[in-house]
């Protein structure tokens, strides 16, 4: 099923989402899993915001508490199950680049985005005179602020590389969402005024992403 190529509203009954139902299937009790482990709404308003379609799936797509979430919106201070950025991450991915441009595509779409986010007159004047080597020994507090239930931990950085590992219960951040978090980090980087930036995401177990960082300045 050609899911990313239909037109917002035109999904047929019964749709398909491969990448949710192979995220959701792994998890030991579905979406409800891990009910320590939380993420600000202000993380999941955002990238139902960047989706082009997400919001026109029919009822019955996704997770029952992850539709009443949608339906009845998502406040950016309020704190949502990390499961279900997870699904909303690859719902993402389902449905507006799985048929175009895949998982490249899906980067660069969450690398604009939090360009955007922190090019905003909000974000700007934080970055002024950070350095890229301050922003990423900085990254375990930000994560905090965003995320409970799982660790963001710095390894080694020097002025021009960085190694960050996310730590977290097992098989909680998927491909999609740990993808994504690199491209946040990376967004991160660049506005304190690296070049050439590069941030790699490599899975290294159940409970643990591994993210290494190179940079020019």
């Amino acid at each position: 099923m050609q899911i990313a190529s239909a037109a917002p509203g035109g999904y047929p009954s019964g749709v398909v989402l491969p990448s949710v139902d192979a995220y959701v299937r792994q998890l030991p009790n579905g979406v409800e899993s891990y009910p320590a482990a939380f993420v600000k709404g202000s993380v999941v308003r955002a990238l139902v915001e960047r989706s082009g379609y997400l919001a026109a799936l029919p009822p019955g797509s996704l997770p029952a508490s992850i539709e009443k979430a949608l339906r009845d919106g998502i406040g950016v201070t309020a704190w949502l199950p990390e499961t279900f950025h997870g699904t909303l991450a690859a719902a993402t991915y389902d449905v507006d680049f799985c048929d175009k441009g895949g998982m490249p595509a899906y980067e660069a779409s969450v690398l604009a985005g939090n360009r955007a986010l922190l090019n905003s007159a909000l974000y700007r004047v934080m970055f002024l005179v950070a350095s890229p080597e301050r922003i990423l020994i900085g990254a375990e507090r930000r994560w905090a602020s965003f995320h409970r239930g799982s660790e963001l931990r710095v390894l080694d950085h020097t002025p021009k590389t960085a190694t960050v590992r996310l730590v977290h219960p097992p098989r909680l951040f998927g491909e999609h969402a740990a993808r994504g978090i690199a491209m946040a980090l990376r967004a991160a980087i660049e506005a304190a005024g690296a070049k050439s930036v590069d941030v790699s995401t490599t899975i290294e177990s159940e409970t643990s992403v591994l993210y290494a960082g190179t940079w020019a300045r």
